[in-house]
């Protein structure tokens, strides 16, 4: 008989045997390439590792942008929580179970895929964006999937069944536990997944104890929420406001106020519209006085209220939970209509709209730029905050020319604003 190799595993490590011509060992050598096996261990080590890390940046990280961000309920914090907990322990059995049990890792895997496909799914249908680090374990568990599947030999398999399964009693016995354990997966997913869709639907208010705690202390306290040397405008039956120095409340029967009303007469007969009267106008300071400074530059704080039928609109304390198409769809409706603007010759450019909370009160902020012939572009910025039973509309506006006067003071301006009614 000749000379020959023989390759044997052992605990894992690959060697060849040399042989003489009466089968007697001669030499031995290692293979230092990774075996099937250790592959698929590491495999399935890593996939652990990512599913627990996911599960936990998951578990952390969103409740508190929740809370602190959104200003969600801790409800909504704790259905967060609960809801990742089972990729979290998924993560944990992997890194137990590793190579000794494919078959109970690919079950797992096979829920995992079915859970984070869920996640995507319910990002989507909550008009967000999933994270990129589903779609990472998503690919991640495919990947670990199809290499259990092809590069463990069934011999291999059967051994480590045969292991652990020593008698038809115990093959029954797991098959009636494969059963109930999809069917517990079945109802977590199910149960977690309508836990979310109602979070997702439900717009999660402060409670009102709080909200008039919130109000009452920030309207106590009012002078050291607004900057120095600041005037408190008293807004009859709504609120309060301030404004600074450079600016004054123009005055009932001015000069200024008999022009604009005069001005919006015309307008609405034109348009054959019926636009009320402002609430209150703040401009520029020293303008009802016609001085020569005054007239130099424009900037105006405009208030609106529009009443509307109780339960029309939001409380102001309930959140909006605004999606992007929303969003998208308000960039054309929440501005000046076209034929409005064409008829003064003037466009509404640069058109932003975003969700914003603004002490405590929901509002959408719109801003744009104001074109209007030959004039200075105008800077426009609008707050429509919802009253249960009234829209409450500030518009603030200044030439951008003249940003480095107005700009700053009027970033201010409305965080002053609170309403009390």
């Amino acid at each position: 008989m000749e000379n020959r190799d023989v390759k044997i595993e052992k605990d894992g490590i690959a060697h060849i045997l040399h042989l003489d011509e009466n089968d007697k060992p001669t030499s031995k050598k290692k293979i230092t390439q990774p075996t099937t096996q250790d592959t698929i261990k590491k495999s399935i080590l890593s996939l652990a590792n990512l599913t627990i890390g996911y599960s936990i940046i998951q578990i952390v990280i969103l409740p508190l942008y929740m809370l602190l961000i959104k200003e969600s309920s801790v409800l909504t914090a704790v259905l967060i929580v609960i809801f990742f907990i089972p990729i979290l322990i998924s993560g944990i059995r992997m890194r137990k179970i590793g190579d000794t049990d494919t078959g109970k890792i690919k079950r797992i895997i096979t829920f995992l895929i079915i859970y984070s496909i869920i996640i995507v799914l319910l990002s989507l249908f909550g008009g967000g964006r999933p994270s990129i680090l589903v779609f990472i374990l998503l690919y991640k568990l495919f990947k670990t999937k199809k290499e259990i599947k092809k590069d463990i030999p069934e011999d291999i398999i059967e051994k480590k069944i045969q292991q652990k399964e020593s008698s038809e009693q115990d093959k029954k016995k797991k098959r009636k536990m494969t059963t109930k354990s999809w069917m517990i997966i079945a109802i977590i997913t199910v149960v977690t997944s309508l836990i979310v869709i109602y979070i997702t639907k439900q717009k999660p208010t402060h409670s009102t104890p709080t909200t008039e705690t919130f109000t009452q202390e920030f309207v106590r306290n009012y002078k050291s929420h607004i900057p120095n040397n600041w005037e408190i405008i008293d807004l009859e039956d709504l609120g309060l406001i301030a404004i600074p120095q450079t600016l004054e409340v123009r005055e009932e029967g001015s000069s200024m106020d008999m022009l604009s009303k005069s001005f919006s007469g015309t307008f609405n007969e034109m348009l054959g519209s019926n636009i009320p009267e402002h609430k209150l106008v703040i401009q520029q300071a020293g303008l009802s006085g016609g001085t020569k400074e005054s007239s130099s530059t424009y900037a105006r704080v405009i208030i609106d209220v529009r009443k509307v039928k109780e339960g029309e609109v939001p409380s102001r304390n309930d959140r909006i939970n605004l999606t992007q198409k929303d969003l998208n769809m308000l960039k054309t409706s929440a501005f000046p209509p076209e034929a409005t603007l064409k008829s003064m010759n003037c466009s509404a450019e640069e058109r932003t709209v975003e969700e914003v909370y603004i002490n405590k009160m929901n509002s959408i902020k719109l801003t744009y730029l104001r074109r209007c012939g030959n004039f200075p572009d105008t800077y426009v910025e609008q707050y429509k905050f919802f009253n249960y039973n009234e829209v409450v509309e500030i518009t603030l506006s200044y030439r951008v020319n003249d940003s480095d006067i107005w700009k700053e003071d009027f970033s201010r301006i409305i965080d002053t604003f609170i309403l009390t009614n």
